[in-house]
């Protein structure tokens, strides 16, 4: 049987952390986000899509924005479902997108699978 500690120790207690802002720019030996990848979408079909760390920032920005124009606040839980048709996944950027902007609004974010076999 473990006892519980008390009294409970705080960790980092007033400190915050942009979590959207550690997964939307690269590290400093990327030297042109204008034009170096930062997400390479593929399937079993091959390359969907290429996306660049600027592209990416501002579909995560575009993204938020919408959320804030609904009425979406810190705190707040956003739920995404993405229809996935057998191989033929296609969420990942939009799944990424969606998690950025959630999270850059302070919300929590989950996305939901449905799937969907022809």
């Amino acid at each position: 049987m473990s006892l519980g500690m008390f009294p409970r120790p705080t960790w980092f207690g007033k400190t915050t952390l942009n979590f959207a802002e550690n997964l939307l720019y690269p590290s400093p030996e990327i030297k042109d986000p204008d034009i170096q990848t930062a997400i390479i979408e593929a399937s079993e079909a091959g390359v969907q899509q290429r996306v660049t760390w600027t592209e990416l920032r501002n579909r995560v920005a575009q993204f938020a924005t919408a959320l804030r124009a609904a009425g979406i606040t810190k705190g707040d839980r956003i739920g995404g479902a993405h229809c996935v048709v057998y191989r033929s996944n296609s969420r990942g950027v939009s799944e990424y997108v969606a998690f950025g902007g959630s999270i850059s609004c302070g919300c929590f974010y989950r996305g939901v699978v449905v799937l969907y076999f022809p």
